[in-house]
């Protein structure tokens, strides 16, 4: 294929030519997942599988400092030092890092990006692009992707790459990619001490808007019927615990970017599939399963009645004039219609004399 882009002298067809790669190119791909896998260690085959389960799954483009804090949470190693670094001489081959002013991150983080230079008469182009990108070197302003589409797609549709020698293999699906995704951003959910979790050169806030955000988007996408019992359990836990413990819900609501809408029977029916399973509630705690069991509570209050009531408190008890506190308040009249009380009054009753 590199002899056949070096015979190309218009641009329209050079970039015809990368999005139409030749039928071979997944066995191109095995060939190269394969050599990397009998050259490199156990962890670094680990480390790449955790950097394609965010970067390929995730609900949104990752920054570097996201990439990183996802990697400590799930590596018993911690996060890298330097993760451009470490993706530039190791992986360098699947990734790629654009870096992006402050100002282009922010909302839905839709970037522009320098088109890529191809021709070998501008070697001078590229170099000052590169001396430029290394002053933007801060991981929160700089996206890491896949370095072209082909290599997205054989990651997405291609079965996992069997390293028999070391008893590994290399890939991710995507069922398995979001259970990791979703443990992890309930983990950091409820992880009160989260610079403890997640090594002292993590900086876990940046993965937190993440999580905050897009967690239930996560857990609609999970398929619990191909969960082991211990990841179900796993999973039933921290839900129990973000959507009942104080700590959990403050950290949780206090981090969404807009109005918390995220309460409806469809994720209610899903937590419940997790929660009621006969097996998972063998692995839980006799106080967890007397709540699960108790047949005078709905399902929907079971959930969603310490979260609601958390945020009654806060609008009630709030001393200051806070964004949050306003929105969770708009939030709680949907909550309250499905849970079948009125909080308000539970918790204060004067309010409404």
């Amino acid at each position: 294929m590199v002899n056949e882009l070096g015979q190309i002298d218009h641009l329209n067809l050079f970039s015809e030519a990368l999005d139409n790669p030749p039928r071979d190119i997944d066995q191109i791909l095995q060939d190269i997942l394969r050599h990397f896998g009998h050259t490199h260690t156990i962890q670094e085959i680990n480390d790449l599988n955790n950097l394609l389960a965010w970067v390929l799954y995730a609900r949104r483009p990752l920054t570097l400092a996201e990439v990183n804090a996802a990697v400590g949470l799930e590596s018993g190693h911690g996060p890298f030092l330097n993760i451009r670094d470490k993706i530039e001489s190791e992986f360098s081959a699947y990734f790629s890092v654009t870096d992006v002013g402050r100002k282009n991150l922010k909302g839905k983080l839709e970037v522009t990006v320098l088109d890529n230079l191809v021709d070998s008469d501008r070697k001078d182009d590229r170099k000052r692009i590169q001396q430029e990108s290394e002053t933007l070197g801060d991981p929160e302003e700089a996206l890491l992707r896949l370095t072209h589409s082909s290599i997205t797609k054989f990651f997405r549709s291609a079965a996992k790459v069997d390293i028999n020698t070391k008893g590994i293999a290399l890939g991710v699906t995507a069922d398995v990619a979001n259970t990791r995704i979703l443990k992890a951003c309930l983990k950091l959910l409820c992880t009160k001490n989260r610079t403890e979790a997640l090594g002292q050169f993590s900086d876990s806030d940046a993965l937190l808007n993440y999580a905050a955000n897009n967690v239930l988007g996560h857990l609609m996408k999970l398929q619990p019927d191909q969960m082991s019992i211990d990841e179900k359990t796993s999973v039933a836990q921290y839900l129990l615990q973000v959507f009942g413990d104080d700590e959990a819900i403050d950290r949780w609501l206090t981090s969404f970017e807009s109005v918390p809408v995220f309460y409806s029977m469809v994720e209610v029916d899903q937590i419940w599939t997790l929660l009621s399973d006969e097996n998972v509630k063998q692995n839980l705690t006799p106080e967890e399963r007397a709540l699960i069991t108790n047949t005078e509570i709905s399902k929907a209050r079971k959930i969603l009645g310490p979260l609601a009531k958390f945020m009654a408190r806060e609008w009630l008890q709030s001393a200051v004039s806070k964004r949050e506190v306003y929105e969770w308040f708009y939030a709680l009249g949907y909550i309250e219609q499905l849970v079948s009380i009125s909080l308000l009054i539970t918790i204060h009753p004067k309010v409404y004399i």
